[in-house]
């Protein structure tokens, strides 16, 4: 009868080994086989291997659990920590891409070829009536697997890699860079929606920058035109044909400054509500306050005004007549765009040797070229609290009418400063910084230019 020599033995015509595995649940270790190696040298590798895992608290057991298996139940668990919309997406994701291609396979078996050759046949023939399915989709695809198996790597440790991780997509074509509107095309535009009962809508998204789903949530609860400040706090999106509400993208709120023109588009906005108030009667839909609704006080879609946008767009180029040019196609988040390229001050390129341009540095983030959070406690508290001390940048796109910057110089815009901040400063390609000059009194607005150093 054989027998087992430092935790290995022959069974059979295959060798086997054994070591002793602590329970996740009760920490009591137990023993664990593993079995089917064809020499005893294989055993003690495969046995060596598993005894550092099991020390570093890495070591998975066997399971013949499928991929269909462990994705439904990974997708329950996440139903109570992500947003509605993007639970949605990673069940579709799951539902029609993934689990009809190698949901019967275990999980374990998962190797980065098999998920490779997952994502060429989506890009091949996963769409619709066997369609090419595109690079995003796909992207998308991976996004969802790769962090499904990170979880069953690290949370419940069914895996000892993660193989959608050093799987390879197949090569999607270069993407067009998005052409923005000019602040011109922009006056166009809402120079023809002005008419339209939702062009505060527009107006506000313009000169905000705030998503179209934010936008969608506002309540006038939010909205403090004496103030000339508006306060983003949730955003809406459709699931399933149905209107939900949730947090914002990052899920904190946050204030905007508003511009004097933008506030009276928002006091005739709110005058005409009101009337249709009235004039609805007691068909008016209590909806809480919401600031861009139907006629009949409905809330809006987002479907809605994404397809308004289009057919404004339309309208204007239809009757545009010379010296008016026609307006390119471009989408509501386009606007989000606008906002922030007319945010950031951006210097002329700087020849290289010749006359070729020199390429401008991609555009940082806003908040990283903020001023940090002060340093003692006094003031971190009331860094910490946005009704005491907050920073806004009104948009440039506010000027006065008529007004021209001087060459080489960037124009004035505004700033809102409660409490002590000392003035950022903005550096550029070339060795050249700008530090922005103004008072610090609070509740002020104060005018400031770029002085350079």
């Amino acid at each position: 009868m054989p027998r087992l020599r430092d935790g290995v033995i022959k069974r059979g015509g295959s060798w086997s080994y054994v070591i002793r595995v602590p329970d996740p649940a009760t920490g009591v270790t137990k023993p664990k086989w593993v079995g089917g190696f064809d020499t005893e040298e294989d055993a003690k590798a495969a046995r060596d291997e598993a005894r550092v895992r099991a020390r570093r608290g890495e070591y998975v057991n066997r399971s013949t659990s499928t991929v269909a298996d462990y994705l439904a139940e990974w997708v329950d668990a996440h139903a109570s920590t992500v947003k509605p919309k993007t639970l949605a997406g990673y069940r579709h994701d799951i539902d029609h891409y993934i689990v009809p291609r190698i949901g019967r396979m275990r999980l374990q078996a998962l190797r980065p070829a098999v998920i490779s050759k997952l994502y060429r046949d989506l890009a091949e023939h996963g769409g619709r009536d066997g369609a090419p399915l595109s690079a995003i989709t796909v992207s998308h695809i991976h996004r969802t697997l790769r962090k499904a198996l990170a979880d069953a790597v690290d949370v419940e440790q069914l895996l000892a890699a993660n193989p959608a991780a050093r799987s390879k997509r197949p090569k999607s074509n270069a993407v067009e860079p998005i052409q923005v509107w000019t602040v011109e095309q922009l006056g166009s535009f809402l120079a023809a929606a002005r008419s339209h009962r939702l062009f505060a809508f527009y107006r506000l998204a313009a000169y905000t920058g705030a998503r179209r789903g934010e936008l969608l949530y506002l309540r006038w609860s939010a909205v403090n035109l004496d103030a000339a400040e508006v306060t983003f706090g949730g955003s809406t999106a459709v699931v399933r044909g149905q209107r939900v509400e949730g947090t914002t993208k990052g899920g904190r709120s946050r204030a905007v400054s508003l511009d004097r023109e933008t506030v009276a588009v928002l006091r005739e906005h709110h005058r005409q509500q009101t009337e249709e108030r009235l004039a609805a009667g007691s068909a008016w839909n209590d909806n809480g306050g919401l600031v861009f609704t139907s006629r009949w006080g409905e809330p809006l879609y987002p479907d809605t005004v994404t397809a308004l946008m289009t057919k404004l767009i339309n309208q204007h180029n239809k009757s545009a007549t010379p010296p008016a040019k026609s307006l390119p196609h471009a989408r509501l988040h386009d606007l989000r765009h606008l906002h922030a390229t007319t945010q950031f001050p951006c210097g002329r390129p700087r020849p290289r040797g010749g006359s070729t341009p020199r390429p401008r540095r991609p555009r940082r983030d806003l908040a990283r070229l903020l001023p940090r959070p002060p340093r003692t406690l006094s003031q971190r508290r009331r860094h910490l609290r946005p009704s005491r001390q907050r920073l806004a940048l009104a948009n440039p796109l506010a000027r006065r009418p008529g007004r021209r910057d001087p060459p080489g110089r960037f124009g004035w815009s505004e700033v809102v400063v409660r409490g002590g901040v000392e003035p950022p400063t903005f550096r550029f390609s070339g060795g050249r910084s700008y530090q922005l000059s103004y008072l610090t009194l609070a509740g002020h607005r104060h005018r400031f230019e770029p002085k350079r150093r």
